[in-house]
């Protein structure tokens, strides 16, 4: 018994650290695209300005 739930706190500490790591990922996804989008705002602005 006691083994079982060594192992079974193994995997859901393992679940958890997959759930933190991808919801980590998407965040930087959201990150990544929200720059992209300033970046290219203030890129066009500069080149329309001139």
């Amino acid at each position: 018994m006691a083994s079982f739930s060594a192992s079974d706190a193994m995997l859901t500490s393992l679940t958890v650290e997959q759930l933190c790591s991808s919801l980590v990922a998407k965040h930087m996804d959201v990150v990544n695209v929200i720059n992209a989008g300033a970046f290219n705002d203030i890129a066009s602005e500069s080149l329309n300005s001139r």
